[in-house]
C-alpha cells in the first residue's frame, strides 16, 4: 500500500464525512491529512504505531488511522459511514465535478421522494 493509496482512502472519508453533515473542521482536517500524506517523502506502509506517532506531520489520532488502514485497508469510522451510506450514493460521488455538498442534496431529494 502506498502512500497515495492512505491518502485515497483519507479523503474518502473526508468527502463522506461531509455527505453526512459532520464537522466542517473535521472535514478539513481529514482533507488536509489526505494532501499531507500524498505529498510525505517517507513510506508510511509498514511502520509501526509508535514510528508512525513519531513522523513529523502526523498526530497521534491520524497515526492510529492510518496504522489501521495499512493492517486493515480500512478504519472503524469510515466503516461506519460506509454502513449508512447507499452504493448508489457512494457511486454518484465518484462522477467528477459532483462534490459531497451537491450529492447530499442530491440523496435529501430522493429521500424526499420516497
Amino acid at each position: 500500500m502506498t502512500n497515495s493509496d492512505i491518502a485515497d482512502i483519507l479523503k474518502h472519508y473526508a468527502d463522506l464525512y461531509e455527505l453526512h453533515d459532520g464537522n466542517p473542521f473535521k472535514v478539513k482536517q481529514f482533507a488536509s491529512a489526505s494532501f499531507r500524506v500524498d505529498k510525505m517523502g517517507v513510506t508510511l506502509f509498514g511502520k509501526s504505531l509508535e514510528e508512525l506517532e513519531k513522523t513529523e506531520g502526523l498526530n497521534k489520532g491520524l497515526a492510529a488511522k492510518i496504522f489501521e488502514i495499512c493492517n486493515t485497508g480500512s478504519f472503524g469510522d469510515l466503516n461506519d459511514l460506509l454502513a449508512n451510506t447507499p452504493e448508489g450514493v457512494i457511486q454518484i460521488m465518484r462522477i467528477k465535478g459532483i462534490g459531497p455538498k451537491k450529492v447530499a442534496h442530491i440523496w435529501a431529494l430522493y429521500r424526499d421522494w420516497e
